[in-house]
């Protein structure tokens, strides 16, 4: 089965919304367009040739299209059988994930929580997982949003482009959740990783100072040794590690917004000794800050 992967990054633009209804510019009508196109099916069969693939979609069904790809119909339909057609163009692009069993991954907690760090990779971003061809659970909710988007589309008025991308997302979403629905998929949230989320907003709020250990344990309502396996687990590094990096973080952008004297900077970010913080800005930045500052 084929699947396609959506970043929760992706900004989506609508471009076309239509319904069909019968055969007219169908029936052996090759079309391919630039923008990946849903096809949600109102009343079924659709006869549907993708390239070389011969589909029939029944009522409720949905395909989802890739750029450019040839699509036809390849036998008649009843004169009251049809389809909503959505073309939207996505950066960055979806990509299609060829699997032959619902990918394990889809939906791994630990797998994203870097994006949770202030000074996380932004390139590590969690992804909606679409399937190509389905068969939603939320039908009747996602049939909703697409005749809104229709309507929309058909009587634009303000911001309709706007709400058509909202409603185009809620249906991405309907899709992806339905998929773990139908995959028995326990997408509840694991209780450490809200555990975690309590630390690192801790961390952030109160990096300039020492983090006591009595205050945050009774600021999360957790023992110490608890939070610091938690944290280690989720991102990878050490409480310590990543006050230092928001410490560092910090102190870059006075080093290039003002004119502050390395100790004056050095005791804003948290520490009282300017010699230990130009060791540690140079184990993170791979320099001391004068050279920095010259740099900059």
């Amino acid at each position: 089965m084929s699947y396609f992967s959506m970043s929760r990054l992706t900004h989506i633009d609508v471009k076309w919304v239509n319904v069909h209804k019968g055969n007219a510019e169908f029936l052996h009508v090759s079309h391919a367009n630039p923008y990946f196109e849903l096809i949600i099916v109102t009343e079924g069969p659709i006869y549907l040739q993708v390239e070389q693939e011969k589909l029939t979609l029944q009522s409720g069904e949905c395909y989802l299209l890739a750029p450019w790809e040839f699509h036809s119909g390849w036998k008649e339909i009843r004169d009251t059988a049809g389809f909503y057609w959505i073309q939207f163009a996505a950066d960055p692009m979806l990509r299609l994930v060829e699997e032959t069993m619902f990918p394990a991954q889809a939906l791994q907690w630990s797998r994203f929580t870097d994006k949770d760090l202030r000074t996380g990779n932004d390139a590590l971003i969690d992804y909606l997982l679409l399937p190509r061809k389905s068969t939603p659970v939320f039908l009747y909710a996602l049939l909703g949003f697409a005749e809104k988007l229709h309507d929309e589309m058909a009587n634009p008025r303000g911001y309709s482009r706007y709400r058509a991308n909202i409603n185009l997302m809620q249906i991405t979403e309907l899709l992806a959740e339905s998929l773990l629905a139908q995959n028995h998929m326990d997408s509840s949230v694991p209780a450490s990783y809200l555990t975690y989320r309590k630390t690192v907003n801790y961390i952030e709020e109160y990096y300039s100072h020492e983090l006591s250990r009595d205050r945050m344990e009774t600021s999360l309502g957790k023992t110490y040794e608890y939070i610091c396996q938690v944290f280690k687990k989720h991102s990878s590094m050490s409480i310590t590690a990543y006050m230092h990096q928001l410490r560092i973080q910090r102190a870059k952008y006075l080093f290039d917004n003002t004119h502050r004297t390395i100790t004056e900077i050095a005791l804003e970010v948290g520490y009282q000794d300017a010699f230990y913080f130009t060791r540690i800005f140079k184990k993170y930045e791979g320099v001391p800050p004068t050279h920095y500052r010259l740099k900059t």
